[in-house]
């Protein structure tokens, strides 16, 4: 259960960080996700899967990770990644953590081709969490599909709200009250149980984090 309990904080932390995000921030993650899904032809469903780990060998998916990159400014006239630019661009909450990460994952690449945008990608996710075993993952995904179907919500709207795009839709909310419901995480008077999240946080997310979570109990 201690297993499954950290994958969930993982996801919990990961829709907190969304929400606090500027809606500039989001205007403009959606427009590029947008454009960057247009102009390859990357389908939806692709993208998502590759957000929960599901990377396709797909030509269109490649490119559209090459896209990100590009439209953010983050490969230099020379072609290369620009790492100390994907560093900079990393927020203060997890820069201490995830900085060595993306360094090494930058040096698994060479060039900026469709390729190595994907990659690049892979690295990232497979080394992102490193508490976040195979079988974490699998856990994770097994929870997700339980929520899914116990709620009736759909892919596409949870996907929108990872990206910080939070539809005002029962079956959405009701999905993230099961994520947090399953693994026990309410306390006997139906509460979200504070300590308890911050408790079975990853060792390397609990300082950054821990405020987070805090502020946003509070509300």
């Amino acid at each position: 259960m201690r297993v499954m309990v950290k994958e969930i904080l993982l996801l919990c932390v990961y829709f907190s960080v969304a929400a606090g995000m500027s809606d500039e921030m989001k205007d403009l993650l959606n427009s590029l996700h947008t454009q960057c899904s247009t102009n390859t032809g990357a389908s939806e469903a692709t993208i998502a899967m590759a957000q929960k780990g599901d990377f396709e060998e797909d030509e269109n998916l490649k490119c559209y990770m090459r896209c990100i990159l590009e439209e953010t400014g983050l490969i230099e006239d020379n072609g290369n990644l620009d790492t100390e630019g994907m560093v900079a661009m990393l927020p203060d909450e997890v820069k201490g953590p995830v900085e060595p990460i993306v360094r090494k994952c930058a040096t698994t690449v060479t060039g900026s081709s469709c390729d190595a945008a994907f990659v690049l990608n892979k690295c990232l996710f497979a080394e992102a969490p490193k508490a976040v075993s195979d079988e974490m993952k699998d856990l994770l995904a097994s929870l997700h599909a339980q929520c899914a179907a116990k709620t009736g919500v759909s892919e596409d709207t949870i996907t929108k709200a990872q990206k910080g795009e939070f539809e005002e839709d029962d079956k959405l909310k009701c999905y993230m009250k099961c994520l947090l419901e399953e693994p026990g995480l309410f306390d006997e008077n139906d509460k979200i149980d504070l300590d308890g999240l911050i408790a079975m946080l990853p060792d390397e997310i609990r300082d950054p984090f821990s405020p987070t979570i805090k502020k946003c109990g509070a509300i």
